[in-house]
């Protein structure tokens, strides 16, 4: 990567036309080119990357992406760049940890109530049975 990385925003393409999209784009801004498939664009080819990616049906999903990069980056929620950038180390592996701590509890979270939902929804068909079957 021949720079800071930035994701201003992101498509996804459902019907398969990513290729195509992909091929076009590398055609239409190949002035801009810095490095293999690596951009670097001004708000014109900014648009013009908009505009190809709705024409071929793109979903925007932004939010979905930054939030992966966020993740596969270290940086905790609710901590920009930035202000991770500023952290000590042992800052960092206190915040490391405390999202770790918060992502284990949301998901042990998540598990109890869908075994929860599970055994209510158990209880509901066993309790239909027994009335169709007059008991």
């Amino acid at each position: 990567m021949p720079g800071e990385f930035v994701c201003d925003f992101s498509y996804t393409f459902d019907n398969g036309k990513y290729r195509e999209v992909e091929t076009e784009l590398q055609k239409r801004l190949i002035q801009t080119n810095v490095n293999g498939e690596w951009f670097d664009l001004n708000d014109e080819g900014l648009e013009v990357v908009h505009s190809e990616c709705k024409a071929c049906g793109g979903v925007l999903n932004t939010d979905d992406v930054q939030k992966q990069i966020k993740e596969d980056s270290g940086i905790p929620p609710g901590c920009t760049p930035e202000q991770w950038a500023g952290k000590s180390p042992w800052q960092k592996a206190a915040a490391k940890a405390h999202a770790t701590r918060k992502r284990n509890e949301q998901k042990k979270h998540e598990k109890q109530s869908q075994t929860a939902k599970k055994a209510w929804v158990t209880r509901r068909k066993n309790d239909a049975q027994k009335k169709a079957d007059g008991t």
